[in-house]
């Protein structure tokens, strides 16, 4: 009797719950039509600003990657002809970095006046015009500046079968309001052209956010900044962890061992070293990176806003199928590959990694021998050919003048 009236409690529960279910999702549909109405509305009654831009990163949760350095440039040359905003969640916390800017917050009425009088908008991902509750108006030109130039894994319709209907419909329509991508590679450029479906014009002058790698004393800053914040003695090596994620969202296959990774390293290199570890933002708000770390020897440093100053402040990087490591390649630092699911990772990679010029490790003896048997000088050769080779780098490192450059040639000096 009383395991039938539990059961009637247990499904009756069930009932509710898919019910209630049911009606927030019809509310929070009813509250995105209201929004979008709005800004419609916005749309109406406003016109376009000469040199006013919005920008945005990750969906609206961090101050970082290209996005960042471009508007650092335009903001740190006086640049008085662009009215510099940038858009946050509610929920994100300003960084200190972006106290130059106008802080925007996402679904405000301030937010729906800047996104339809805006005549720049730039990010670095994808992003679906209805869910930033914007419709592309004559006068404003959208740059989506991607988040990365060397890709390891297949990206866009080159992994159509592994994003989703709903991903693909939503770039092609990103695509089609797209007025400028940003390329510093013959490989990228052909890749844009091929999986993106994407037909407009393509800067291949070079990525923002890479500048930084080649000015030695830009670079000097963001190491102290990066030792500042995290407190590290001056006389520390860093190494970075950085692995990417996995579309089941496992992390079963990550390095957790790293007190015999330190004490090679030490002695290979000779310093101490400190261990930063990165997981993928794909993975922060399924994986709680707090307690993961908690029993590891290294500091946190998900949230990080900025990944390319954690890739100049390190002085080892080990991550697996990401393409940091392309990146990495530009600095000449040692990198290596720590892959133990290599036999079944399922993403699809436009390189094998068995022939790339890094030391591929599966499991943490294999790492250590790498590190151990690694030769810097012949390593540096091997980087320097494997990326000439198969990238064909354009050689203008002003991407973020090149791109203001653009902005400025493009600029209008009225709408109707």
């Amino acid at each position: 009797m009383y395991l039938n009236i539990l059961s009637g409690i247990r499904l009756q529960f069930q009932i509710i719950t898919k019910k209630m279910v049911v009606i927030t999702k019809q509310i929070e549909r009813l509250n995105r039509i209201t929004w979008y109405s709005l800004s419609l509305f916005f749309r109406l009654l406003t016109q376009v600003h000469k040199g006013r831009v919005l920008f945005w990163s990750t969906e609206f949760k961090t101050y970082g990657d290209n996005p960042k350095y471009i508007s650092e440039y335009i903001l740190r040359n006086s640049m008085n002809m662009f009215d510099v905003y940038w858009g946050f969640k509610r929920n994100v916390s300003i960084p200190q970095d972006a106290k130059d800017a106008n802080i925007v917050r996402f679904y405000t009425l301030r937010y729906l006046y800047i996104v339809n009088t805006a005549e720049f908008l730039i990010t670095n991902h994808r992003t679906d015009d209805k869910t930033i509750l914007w419709k592309k108006r004559r006068g404003q030109k959208y740059i989506m500046t991607w988040h990365g130039s060397m890709p390891l894994k297949k990206i866009e319709n080159d992994a159509i079968d592994s994003l989703g209907d709903d991903y693909n419909q939503f770039a092609i329509r990103d695509s089609n309001n797209c007025d400028l991508m940003l390329s510093d590679n013959k490989w990228f450029t052909q890749t844009i052209k091929r999986a993106f479906w994407y037909n407009g014009e393509i800067l291949e002058t070079g990525i923002p956010r890479n500048d930084i790698f080649f000015d030695n004393e830009e670079m000097a800053n963001v190491c102290n900044k990066v030792f500042t914040y995290y407190s590290i003695p001056a006389e520390y090596k860093i190494l970075l962890y950085a692995p990417t994620f996995r579309s089941n969202n496992d992390i079963s296959h990550y390095l957790l061992r790293f007190k015999e990774i330190k004490e090679i390293l030490e002695e290979k290199f000779n310093g101490k070293f400190i261990v930063l570890y990165r997981l993928h933002p794909n993975l922060l708000q399924i994986v709680d990176s707090t307690s993961f770390l908690l029993d590891i020897d290294a500091i946190n440093a998900s949230t990080y806003p900025d990944i390319q100053e954690l890739l100049c402040a390190s002085d080892v990087l080990i991550t697996d199928y990401s393409s940091v490591m392309c990146e990495y390649a530009l600095i000449k630092k040692p990198c290596f590959l720590y892959t133990e699911d290599l036999d079944i990772y399922n993403r699809g990679t436009y390189l094998n990694l068995k022939n790339v010029p890094y030391i591929l490790a599966k499991d943490v003896k294999e790492l250590i021998d790498g590190i151990n048997k690694c030769d810097i000088d012949k390593y540096v050769i091997e980087i320097n050919n494997f990326v000439e080779t198969h990238f064909q780098p354009v050689s203008n490192l002003n991407a973020r003048k090149d791109v203001v450059s653009w902005m400025l040639s493009h600029s209008n000096s009225s709408y109707a």
